[in-house]
């Protein structure tokens, strides 16, 4: 073959090797539209609708396409009807790098008609599934208060529906003024609760304050303890979910535990008035 024949047989081969426009052109998504996910109880006894959701994760026809911060605006390169399955996602113990899909909810689903280049919206609402537990500990401070003030506490919680002060009917609040150096404040004695990584367990709260407050537990009627989760300074209500299962693993063969918020000004070196206001605290597990 000659050197002319052996050029024009390469650019034949490369002409029909390049990709023709419409191959090139990108196909055009569907996009679904997520704003928020909120919570609804069904029940007096699930306590509040509050809910702190940072991510949607996402399914189409029970396939998971990704895990997407809120608000979400997520292309889909489907089109047609499909179904839609949305899950909750917190950020665990209030950290943004440990997300998950809260497993005490349920999952919303629908079936939506996505069009290509068009956006489909939904606002999903997600309920506690029906055999989730509300027993082992819960304070709204709506009737009374059912934390106990420690030994060395110099303050215990006070009811509260003042205004800037309260979340939702009545909050508690603990207060260290001028004089007053630290509180404590547990719950009763706990013993019927999943240990061992046998279940999820999940202490919710809603709080506020201009303090790093300590929360943890103690063991074997007071005898040990240990510090969990440190919820920083807030100036606005927080919902925050804290994951006590490795706690109750590590700790498992405790006869009973007292889980607590602490504070104290020497060791955090704060000075002027304490504020800690909290709300609609209760521990969930199966």
């Amino acid at each position: 073959m000659s050197k002319k024949a052996y050029v024009l047989v390469v650019g034949i081969i490369g002409l029909l090797s390049i990709p023709s426009c419409k191959d090139l052109e990108a196909e055009v998504p569907s996009y679904l539209s997520i704003p928020s996910i909120t919570v609804e109880v069904t029940d007096v006894d699930q306590g509040t609708n509050s809910s702190s959701f940072s991510d949607a994760f996402v399914y189409v026809n029970d396939k998971l396409i990704g895990i997407y911060n809120l608000p979400a605006d997520i292309p889909i390169l489907q089109e047609g009807q499909v179904k839609v399955t949305i899950g909750g996602g917190v950020k665990q113990n209030g950290v943004y790098e440990s997300r998950l899909e809260y497993p005490f909810y349920s999952q919303f689903d629908t079936v939506i008609n996505l069009i290509k280049g068009k956006t489909v919206e939904i606002n999903p609402v997600l309920n506690y599934l029906s055999n989730v537990n509300f027993d082992t500990f819960f304070e709204n401070f709506e009737t009374g208060i059912n934390f106990i003030k420690g030994i060395t506490s110099d303050t215990n919680f006070v009811r509260t529906n003042e205004p800037d002060e309260f979340f939702e009917g009545f909050s508690g609040k603990l207060i260290l003024e001028d004089g007053k150096d630290a509180f404590e404040v547990h719950t009763p004695d706990i013993t019927d609760v999943p240990r061992f990584n046998t279940s999820p367990v999940y202490m919710e709260l809603d709080f506020k304050g201009n303090i790093f407050v300590n929360v943890g537990s103690y063991f074997n009627n007071k005898n040990s303890n240990q510090i969990y989760v440190v919820l920083p300074p807030k100036e606005t209500w927080t919902k925050v979910y804290i994951n006590l299962t490795e706690l109750l693993a590590t700790n498992g063969s405790a006869s009973n535990f007292n889980f607590f918020f602490a504070f104290n000004k020497a060791v955090t070196k704060f000075q002027g008035t304490a504020e800690f206001y909290v709300d609609n605290v209760k521990i969930v597990t199966f």
